[in-house]
């Protein structure tokens, strides 16, 4: 029992840390996605046809509840229900398997960015070994990484302390330490 109600104590806590986070997170992206969209070759491919490991392929012209049907249909089992925020929505799921490791969490997350464009992301949060950051990554930080760039067969890029990739479609994918110990994978969509 104790290793359960630790857990769920853990779960609880990464959930609030991940609603907070969300605003930061999200304007990141915001940053990166909409900056590259200005300098990205017109020629480009627009859709990528395979999804990553954890992903369900997007795009940022659906509604949260579209997202959230094709996650459910992907298998991702939800928890609790929908907690909406002023400028967003998100989903919680039981976390998922991605590249051989079990996130703790995983979370939709959707978000107006200016009048006409929104963004939504798929989060995962993977605990690891309090001592494990940004400097001293752990094992399945490292891990996770090495496999997402050999998927992607290039190497990201880092931004205000997180690594990207940007993805055909408006789309990428990028991860860090939201703090000591925990760290994210998100997909993020944009229009």
């Amino acid at each position: 029992m104790q290793n359960y109600d630790n857990f769920s104590m853990e779960r609880d806590k990464i959930r609030k840390r991940g609603r907070t986070n969300l605003r930061v997170i999200i304007f990141v992206l915001a940053v990166v996605i909409l900056g590259g969209a200005l300098v990205r070759n017109e020629t480009q491919e627009t859709e990528r046809k395979v999804a990553l490991d954890g992903e369900v392929l997007l795009n940022g012209d659906i509604s949260f509840e579209e997202a959230d049907k094709k996650l459910r249909e992907a298998g991702f089992v939800p928890m609790d229900g929908n907690i909406f925020q002023l400028d967003g929505q998100i989903q919680d799921y039981e976390g998922r398997e991605v590249y051989g490791h079990k996130a703790t969490l995983s979370v939709l997350g959707y978000t107006a960015v200016g009048e006409k464009s929104n963004m939504l992301a798929i989060m995962h949060y993977f605990l690891e070994d309090s001592s494990a950051n940004r400097e001293h990554p752990g094992k399945s930080f490292t891990d996770v990484r090495e496999k997402l760039t050999q998927s992607l067969g290039k190497e990201p890029k880092e931004e205000e302390g997180f690594l990207f990739w940007e993805l055909k479609g408006s789309s990428s994918a990028m991860m860090g330490y939201v703090q000591d110990g925990l760290w994210m994978l998100v997909y993020a969509y944009s229009k």
